[in-house]
């Protein structure tokens, strides 16, 4: 007789397609990974680590979808979610952005506000 120890569902199976595309977290984690791709960050080990990311966003999604309490799992797996994104390259913005000034900028007006 056999038996299945599995609890939790791991993946979908083609018959249980996600027809309502990613989640707000899992959107957000693929447009990341797309930049670092397109800048040619995602090399050796971090393509590994981004496969991950994708699945962890996916379930992190599901987990709070639910409404109610968030699970203990959900709770962990959002936290290994953020702690393994900041262990990613950082993208290389653009010198001079808005984004590279922001700080110097909302400085200079607080500034400019208070004198």
């Amino acid at each position: 007789m056999e038996r299945q120890l599995s609890i939790i569902e791991i993946g979908a199976g083609p018959e249980n397609k996600d027809d309502e595309g990613p989640g707000e977290i899992e959107f957000s984690v693929l447009q990341a990974l797309s930049e670092l791709e397109e800048q040619g960050l995602l090399n050796g080990k971090y393509i590994a680590i981004a496969a991950t990311l994708k699945k962890t966003a996916r379930a992190v999604d599901r987990g709070l979808s639910y409404g109610g309490k968030i699970s203990v799992a959900t709770a962990q797996l959002t936290k290994q979610l953020f702690d393994t994104l900041d262990k990613l390259p950082q993208p290389q913005g653009d010198t001079g952005s808005v984004f590279d000034t922001l700080d110097a900028t909302i400085s200079a007006l607080t500034m400019e506000a208070l004198a």
